[in-house]
């Protein structure tokens, strides 16, 4: 497949005649770049059209000294400088997942374009205010799953304080249970007949169906 034809299958060029984009042909550089191989990386000018016309990429951005997946493009894919952009350098990098290659058109020659090539230009233009939208909503995207973090890890440590409440009470009921009045009667059993551990466990569930008894002041004096 020729780089003419190539370009004939960017969803962004169906409007732009073909001399136009023989044009772009022309004045572009043809690049290619090994799987592993970075695109661009932070701090590289942006100063050119980038034209993937075969691979694919990931871009990746440097947050808290960790590379976090921002995207994928894959060809047929635009990315680098765009027409009336005001990006300067390259915020992340663009890694090749696999061999690549990338048709690139310097920006010296993006006047001439926009004086001559109306519909590569609009073309270009549509494709910078999808991108626009893409990169805002997958920024209201991290935002969202950063407060989703934070409210999850505030949530653990609200159900932290009661489920360790709820381990301490059953460690308290599990002790409380071997007191049970089979157990009792295991232990007295030692000293006393059957008939008199009964009616000594008749008279503790009475006492304690009775409670305890308010006394006056006289009373306890």
């Amino acid at each position: 497949m020729t780089i003419l034809e190539q370009l004939k299958a960017f969803p962004a060029f169906e409007e732009v005649p073909e001399n136009q984009l023989q044009w772009l042909e022309e004045k572009s550089a043809c690049l290619s770049v090994k799987k592993g191989e970075n695109l661009f990386e932070p701090g590289n000018p942006i100063d050119r059209l980038l034209l993937i016309v075969k691979g694919q990429f990931t871009i990746k951005l440097r947050k808290n000294n960790q590379l976090q997946v921002l995207t994928q493009i894959k060809a047929p894919a635009i990315s680098g400088l765009l027409p009336y952009s005001r990006a300067d350098v390259a915020k992340g990098f663009a890694v090749a997942e696999t061999d690549a290659e990338v048709v690139a058109l310097d920006k010296q020659h993006f006047d001439e374009m926009i004086r001559n090539c109306h519909e590569l230009t609009t073309g270009l233009v549509h494709e910078m205010s999808s991108r626009i939208r893409q990169f805002t909503k997958q920024e209201q995207l991290n935002d969202k799953m950063v407060s989703l973090g934070k409210l999850s890890a505030g949530l653990a440590h609200e159900l932290n304080n009661p489920s360790a409440a709820v381990v301490r009470s059953a460690q308290a009921l599990s002790k409380h249970l071997k007191f049970l009045p089979e157990k009792f009667k295991d232990v007295v059993r030692i000293q006393m007949d059957e008939d008199k551990i009964n009616r000594l466990n008749d008279l503790l569930a009475h006492k304690v169906r009775q409670g305890t008894r308010q006394l006056s002041m006289m009373e306890r004096s």
